[in-house]
């Protein structure tokens, strides 16, 4: 997610926070709590986008391309943001465990 075009100024994954912050606005808005496993607690508070930027500031750990195995309850929804830059096996893994 480090990538950055000759044409682009942003990396992929300063477009993703943006578009991470963007879409938990828009959520919580709707009634909805945004989380990221292993890193933030579900909030639907309205300083979500403030509290995604500490989780996401203050994490000092090394982060794999994927999302950390988890759970989810069982209502849940879930939005992966990613460049998918994985092995097709860890991604169809990653998405068979979520569902």
């Amino acid at each position: 997610m480090a990538f950055a075009s000759h044409l682009a100024r942003d990396t992929k994954l300063e477009r993703a926070i943006v578009v991470t912050f963007a879409l938990a606005e828009l959520l919580v808005e709707g009634g909805e709590r945004v989380a990221i496993p292993g890193l933030m607690n579900p909030s639907g508070s309205r300083n979500v986008i403030d509290k995604l930027a500490q989780a996401i500031l203050h994490d000092t750990a090394a982060r794999p391309s994927l999302p950390p195995a988890f759970a989810p309850s069982p209502l849940s929804e879930i939005i992966v943001l990613s460049d998918f830059w994985s092995p097709m096996p860890e991604i169809h893994r990653m998405i068979s465990g979520l569902s």
